[in-house]
């Protein structure tokens, strides 16, 4: 046992080195075998940034009162000028994420002092994490906002001044998080200068105001569209999971090598880490994160807990116990990070998500692009991303990113109904979780039966996805365009039946006329479709709950539920009622 001991101390430095570049090499092969993809939101920032580029104005609708529906400036500027150039905002922000991720790894690097224990244990966790390779082809600022916080760390334990102020400009600009992390660093760096400060306040406060004043809100639009009122119990249980399958064996080996010493004497930086750390996942947990796929909020903490526990390890007592440790945890951590089922199914969302926008998203917003006035306004509910970057049409954004009323004004039900009706739009798009009948929750079934609208627009086409069920988008024209405008035709197919064009009857929104329980039974009755039988009992006991047949209904949507759980609910649910 002694002389194996013996051997490992010895390592050479030429070892340290080869695995640290094995992981390179698998991460360089992970990204570019990857999906090309782009998530929705990303069209979102080349609306703005197109915007910003082509009419010099950093708003949703250009002439419209400034809307704030970004979450960070510096993407969206770096895009804007990639289009003044001709570059498409496409390949630039795939270049953008694929560059952070791995100036991230030089940084990270970089603060481990070259090829040792602490650096090969700190970057073989970076490069071999699944979600990071989804995330760098997003199309969002996921792998900048985590690089931006290892620079702005390593610029601080490192002294480099000029670099540590450039370091939380550009964190702050990033996300709105960085803001709060740039100053509780800024104070911490030595010695403590009064200039340093105002070398960060002023440049970062003229923009700050110029902001304000020009957006007229504190926060963006986007942190008053997803806060909520309670701790979102989805968020939690993907926290958990999070946290258990990639944080857990890393941390026990820096609990086990830390040195209170070590901590006492740098107390405050990591006293600011913790803050930051637990103030940024107390506003998570109490925010809609709807688009939290492969723990995009999270990750950036994964880089943060590998930062520290490579400072551990370079601060740890270097002999051949703390090399055999580290191999018996992290060893399990590669190959969780490695599984190949995870990562086949973040291969598969990303890959399924793209062929969604090919399918639907992108061919409607051509559609909409080629053949609806540009003068009319569009509204889309909920999925306002690439269809309103392609249509090139003034959006009335449903989701409420976009859309300071719908965000911030909390309008109950009739005002929201008023408010569609406010612009008259010339087309209005839904997403359905339906293909028979519009189904995506009250507030579109509330605009949906709203007198105004079913006398004014008409369905004209449902496009669906050949990669997912259950997820289609309905195009309502209002009735004089759908007149004169050509169908849709020529998009992709979906899985069961072909994308098709449709005229509604006289009246009515919608092919099927589902006003009364007794259709909506003999519709549900007559459905091959489980899922769409289940859809029709779900719509007659919402909108009929005193009809006789509403135990049955309910009865049979129980059953069809997967998860236990869900059935009980459901049975409680049912006893209390009847």
């Amino acid at each position: 046992m002694k002389n194996i001991l013996k051997r490992i101390r010895k390592l050479p430095p030429l070892l340290f080195a080869l695995v640290t570049l094995a992981a390179l090499a698998y991460s360089i092969y992970q990204i570019a075998d990857s999906p090309r993809w782009l998530v929705d939101d990303a069209y979102i920032l080349f609306r703005y940034a197109e915007n910003l580029a082509v009419h010099g104005e950093l708003n949703w609708n250009p002439g419209e009162n400034p809307t704030e529906g970004y979450t960070g400036i510096a993407l969206v500027w770096l895009l804007a000028v990639g289009i003044k150039a001709g570059i498409s905002p496409v390949i630039l922000t795939h270049a953008i994420g694929i560059l952070f991720y791995f100036l991230g790894a030089v940084i990270l690097f970089l603060a481990f002092r070259g090829f040792n224990l602490a650096s090969t244990v700190g970057l073989a966790l970076y490069l071999t994490a699944p979600f990071y390779y989804i995330h760098a082809w997003s199309g969002l600022e996921t792998t900048m906002f985590t690089t931006a916080i290892i620079f702005a760390i390593y610029c601080l334990t490192a002294r480099r001044e000029r670099l540590f102020i450039f370091s939380i400009l550009f964190l702050s600009l990033v996300r709105p998080e960085g803001i709060l992390l740039a100053v509780l660093l800024l104070p911490l760096f030595r010695p403590f200068r009064r200039r340093r400060i105002l070398w960060y306040l002023i440049p970062f406060g003229v923009y700050f105001i110029w902001r304000w004043s020009y957006y007229g809100r504190f926060l963006p639009n986007t942190f008053y569209a997803k806060v909520a009122a309670e701790t979102e119990e989805d968020t939690l249980g993907f926290l958990a999971k999070f946290a258990s399958s990639y944080l857990r064996l890393p941390g026990l080996l820096a609990l086990i090598y830390v040195s209170w010493e070590s901590v006492r004497k740098h107390r405050l930086l990591v006293a600011a880490a913790t803050f930051f750390t637990a103030a940024c996942l107390i506003t998570y947990l109490s925010s809609h994160l709807v688009m939290n796929y492969q723990y995009r909020f999270f990750v950036a903490f994964y880089a943060l807990a590998i930062l520290a526990l490579g400072l551990i390890l370079l601060r740890a007592e270097r002999n051949a116990r703390t090399v055999l440790l580290a191999l018996v945890l992290i060893v399990p951590q590669l190959m969780i990070n490695t599984d190949r089922s995870v990562i086949s199914y973040s291969r598969l969302y990303a890959s399924g998500h793209q062929q969604l926008l090919e399918d639907e998203h992108i061919p409607l917003g051509n559609y909409l692009r080629e053949h609806v006035p540009p003068n009319e306004w569009l509204v889309v509910h909920k999925d306002a991303g690439s269809i309103p970057y392609h249509s090139k049409l003034k959006t009335v954004d449903f989701g409420r990113l976009n859309d300071e009323f719908l965000a911030t004004g909390n309008p109950d039900r009739e005002a929201v109904i008023d408010y569609f009706f406010e612009r008259n739009p010339g087309a209005a798009v839904f997403t359905s979780t339906s293909y028979e009948m519009l189904e995506h929750g009250e507030e579109a079934d509330a605009i949906k039966r709203s007198r105004g609208f079913n006398l004014n627009y008409t369905l004209v086409a449902r496009y669906s996805c050949r990669r997912r069920k259950r997820y289609y988008e309905f195009l309502f024209l209002r009735r004089d365009l759908a007149a004169v405008l050509p169908p849709p035709s020529g998009f992709a197919t979906g899985p069961q039946r072909g994308n098709k064009s449709y005229n509604s009857a006289p009246g009515t929104g919608e092919i099927v006329r589902l006003d009364s329980a007794d259709r909506i039974w003999r519709f549900a009755e007559d459905a091959d479709d489980p899922d769409l039988r289940i859809s029709a009992l779900k719509r007659l006991i919402r909108d009929y709950p005193d009809d006789h047949r509403v135990p049955e209904a309910m009865w049979e949507t129980i059953v069809a539920r997967e998860e236990p759980a869900a059935r009980l609910e459901g049975l409680l649910d049912l006893v209390e009622r009847f």
